[in-house]
């Protein structure tokens, strides 16, 4: 029962590394102006002065903004809504 306990103990840490190295990857692709690398889907929306680029990803969202009155990027948690309307 305790190789058990260490075996499920382990996992969840592999799990929660594994998340965080994700998270820290697209975190910087996004300081570095790139598109994220893990996404599940993403939506465009359009404006009169271009578009806005929402990205979905693991539990966490990506906006990419490329319009006339600003062009960049922003990273937020998955109850992000889009900022810069």
């Amino acid at each position: 029962m305790k190789i058990l306990k260490k075996i499920i103990s382990a996992l969840i840490t592999l799990l929660i590394i594994g998340y965080a190295v994700i998270v820290l990857i697209d975190f910087f692709q996004v300081r570095a102006s790139k598109e994220p690398m893990v996404c599940k889907s993403y939506e465009t929306h359009e404006y009169a002065d271009g578009k806005t680029l929402e990205y979905k990803c693991l539990g966490y969202k990506i906006f990419k903004y490329e319009r006339q009155s600003i062009n960049a990027y922003e990273f937020g948690f998955f109850i992000s809504e889009k900022g810069k309307d």
